[in-house]
């Protein structure tokens, strides 16, 4: 539905072209972090030399909040350009941080650009070593920066036997729901991916350490949920999923939290 909240591309931003390959994914939640998270995209993109998504839902999107700007107001990041011989010059050979340096136009480096399986040359290759090379250092330069890359919220996790697991506009919503229930004796805790992929799973586990269940509210039929099932399969994850137009409100999300932990 056209101009209506809705969180069904969760899986289209991790899986969304051919091929294998990482992907970073960032999830603000307000006006305020769209801002913060827009800057660090940009660091990260430049870092990992890597495309970022920055994704929000509609209602996000559309949002009107007054925020103060501080802190950060620019890119960190410096890109990393190519030096050397330009006749030995190889556009994808990376250096210890496996992210290679790239050419600065006009410097004279010659680069080639494929959507193929490719060696350090940049050009296609089907050598079986060569491809697992090249892919593996993709998936290994995310991995090696992780402590960048990963950011998260958790809120009130220390003790909860039930943490709803969201993010945007639902994880706003869930937000007053876990006060509502604190409320009324329930010990229910929120944890917010703010990156989304690659996913905060150590962050996850120890935010759920002592959860009996775990809830998962968002406006589709259930993605995040399949990767929350996925990390935690010692554990009991139910979905909350709307995919009517309307956002799913704190008193539902209050009210399927209440019923997880009264049958955990």
């Amino acid at each position: 539905m056209p101009t209506r909240p809705s969180q069904a591309d969760i899986y289209q931003t991790r899986y969304g072209s051919h091929g294998d390959y990482p992907m970073i994914v960032l999830a603000p939640a307000s006006a305020r972090e769209i801002y913060d998270e827009t800057i660090r995209a940009f660091d990260l993109a430049e870092l990992c030399r890597t495309p970022v998504i920055l994704l929000y839902d509609q209602v996000i999107a559309q949002s009107s909040e007054t925020v103060a700007l501080g802190g950060r107001t620019s890119v960190h990041a410096t890109r990393k350009w190519a030096s050397g011989p330009r006749e030995a010059y190889k556009p994808y050979a990376a250096d210890a941080d496996l992210i290679p340096p790239m050419p600065r136009p006009g410097d004279g480096y010659r680069t080639h650009t494929t959507g193929l399986t490719h060696s350090e040359t940049g050009f296609p290759s089907q050598d079986p070593e060569t491809v697992t090379r090249n892919l593996g250092r993709l998936y290994a330069k995310l991995d090696k920066h992780r402590d960048l890359i990963d950011s998260f919220e958790a809120v009130r996790c220390e003790d909860a036997e039930v943490v709803i697991v969201a993010i945007g506009i639902s994880a706003r919503a869930a937000r007053r729901a876990v006060d509502a229930c604190r409320a009324e004796g329930k010990k229910v805790g929120l944890f917010r991916p703010v990156t989304l992929w690659p996913f905060p799973e150590v962050a996850l586990r120890e935010a759920t350490r002592n959860a009996k269940a775990i809830l998962v509210p968002e406006l589709n039929i259930g993605q995040l949920r399949l990767e929350i099932e996925r990390q935690l399969r010692d554990r009991r994850v139910e979905g909350l999923h709307l995919i009517s137009g309307e956002p799913i409100t704190p008193a539902q999300i209050a009210a399927a939290a209440t019923k997880l932990a009264s049958e955990v």
